[in-house]
């Protein structure tokens, strides 16, 4: 992925040259991070920073950025402030439940006697 393909209002990751660990983005322009919010990560201080508006000038390794990414920089967003990781992740596992069901699902039935010949 390259600069050109960042759009608007989408999440992504990118680290700066040499940097092992990956700033998170929120775009708020196409093709650049410029007045973006983010979560980068302070070398000299060990640890993550929040900014609301900052002309991100990351572009190694640019990806989508993952679900926990996006609820980590939500999160942050919405504080304005940077929220620890495990802290975030602790109410990412709360907002997305994962759930069972042992009902049958009668579309998948149908396709499965079709296939089956069994109609």
């Amino acid at each position: 992925m390259k600069l050109e393909d960042v759009i608007a209002g989408q999440y992504y990751a990118a680290h700066y040259p040499g940097g092992e660990n990956p700033t998170i983005i929120k775009a708020t322009h196409d093709k650049s991070f410029k007045q973006a919010s983010g979560i980068y990560y302070r070398e000299l201080q060990d640890n993550y920073n929040y900014l609301s508006s900052n002309a991100f000038s990351c572009t190694d390794k640019l990806r989508l950025a993952t679900e926990k990414e996006i609820h980590w920089l939500d999160l942050s967003i919405k504080n304005n402030y940077i929220v620890d990781y495990e802290v975030a992740m602790e109410s990412f596992a709360k907002e997305k439940p994962i759930t069972y069901s042992n009902e049958p699902d009668p579309e998948l039935a149908e396709i499965l006697k079709k296939l089956l010949n069994l109609n």
